[in-house]
């Protein structure tokens, strides 16, 4: 990857498997972050025109980029072997049939002084749980998960997907989507908070939903409003530059 003029600090990645822009059947989506050393990704497939649903979910520790396909097969997978004076470089280990076009947000600059990506696993019950992995006082946290539990790699059946920012307690916004893997007839919900992190759906409610608490001197509290078990999200944190996550009708 060249032409982004600068070193990346942390590279996101997004796509949706497609070979061109446009609209096209089937629903995959992938979404991932690296720092250069650490890489986090997660990625969710839906068949399209079945008789009975197909859907499958995915998240990785070792890639950037994953695209799950039918059946719960690799469609792609790439990790970051760099991240260059103008780019990155790719290690990848599945190849597409055909060329796939990517999506990617390249963040940098002597802003930003700080980068953290770390799992992080629900509690059992709800409230508030602090997390210190950072190891500094963030100034805007990524949150997305695939509502699986802790062993990473994995994949598994149903479609669950949440992805959401914070830079206050007063800045949070998240959207989550779920499927049910061989329901007749298909059994779909969508979930859409502004205020708070991560908010899976599950049922036509909230699965798992997380607030932001506090931006704390070594990590962040986060309430888990409602949780569903020991399940892992994976959070990128930044400190420095300028960052808002905000919701607008």
């Amino acid at each position: 990857l060249t032409g982004v003029g600068f070193k990346p600090k942390v590279l996101i990645s997004f796509g949706t498997g497609q070979t061109a822009t446009g609209a096209a059947t089937d629903a995959f989506m992938h979404y991932g972050f690296s720092d250069g050393t650490t890489d986090r990704c997660t990625s969710v497939f839906s068949d399209d025109a079945v008789v009975s649903s197909s859907e499958c979910r995915r998240r990785h520790s070792d890639a950037v980029i994953d695209q799950v396909d039918t059946g719960q097969a690799t469609l792609m997978k790439a990790a970051i072997s760099t991240l260059d004076t103008d780019g990155a470089t790719f290690t990848v280990f599945d190849f597409p049939s055909i060329a796939t076009l990517m999506g990617y947000v390249a963040i940098g600059g002597d802003d930003f002084t700080n980068v953290s990506i770390d799992d992080i696993s629900a509690p059992s019950g709800t409230g508030n749980q602090s997390y210190t992995g950072p190891g500094f006082q963030p100034d805007a946290i990524v949150l997305m998960s695939v509502a699986m539990s802790p062993a990473v790699p994995g994949s598994t059946s149903n479609l669950l997907y949440s992805i959401g920012w914070a830079t206050s307690v007063a800045d949070q916004a998240a959207s989550g989507i779920s499927s049910k893997q061989t329901t007749t007839p298909s059994d779909t919900d969508r979930f859409q908070l502004t205020d708070s992190c991560l908010a899976l759906p599950w049922d036509g409610s909230g699965r798992h939903q997380i607030k932001l608490v506090s931006f704390d001197s070594t990590g962040y509290t986060l309430n888990h409003v409602s949780t569903n078990g020991d399940e892992k999200i994976f959070v990128l944190a930044l400190k420095g530059g300028q960052s808002k996550a905000m919701s607008q009708a």
